[in-house]
């Protein structure tokens, strides 16, 4: 692994983006972002904010705050009531989001050393192409080097976790990981 990247490098995300997708990838890989983001796409983030900023020692609810006045603050919008109901979008997504974590903590929080957070790692392949991703967190829990991806959504069917890649894709990555692992953060259910 190294720690500055040399050349463009092309995370997980990316190459999945491009291969269902090309124009999303461009859109993706570009900075490109809807103005009007759905409701389970805003919990996600706020999950993943307030998550990181607890691995790091700090109040994930002061996170979730902040993101949400400067998501309310770039609002654009030509009609009033567009504006007012992603504002009520927004806040609902982070009040989700707040019992989420507060579930997800009980559970996990104390459990875990962080390494790393929200790190971008490279790896150089045999074939000259450099590959990247960012996982959510590398802790040390019971003696085991682990690499957490947080999901936000509704439980998947074990088979499609199975079947993406990804678990795959972040153990060539993170090589001297013992274990990579999904910690599912949902309505339904929170699990590793």
């Amino acid at each position: 692994m190294s720690a500055q990247p040399q050349r463009e490098a092309f995370s997980y995300r990316d190459l999945n983006n491009f291969w269902t997708c090309p124009r999303q990838f461009w859109y993706k890989h570009e900075g490109w972002r809807a103005i009007r983001q759905s409701k389970a796409l805003l919990r996600g983030t706020f999950v993943h904010l307030a998550c990181t900023a607890i691995w790091l020692g700090l109040d994930g609810s002061k996170a979730i705050q902040a993101e949400v006045q400067e998501l309310c603050a770039g609002m654009i919008t030509s009609r009033l009531t567009d504006y007012q109901d992603q504002i009520a979008t927004i806040r609902g997504a982070a009040k989700e989001a707040g019992v989420l974590v507060a579930r997800y903590m009980a559970v996990y929080g104390n459990a875990v050393t962080p390494v790393s957070v929200n790190q971008r790692i490279y790896r150089d392949m045999p074939s000259g192409i450099r590959v990247s991703g960012t996982p959510d967190l590398i802790c040390d829990l019971d003696g085991q080097r682990l690499l957490i991806d947080l999901k936000t959504g509704r439980a998947p069917e074990p088979e499609y976790l199975d079947l993406t890649g990804q678990v795959d894709y972040y153990a060539l990555l993170a090589g001297g990981i013992d274990l990579v692992a999904y910690d599912l953060i949902s309505d339904d259910l929170i699990t590793r």
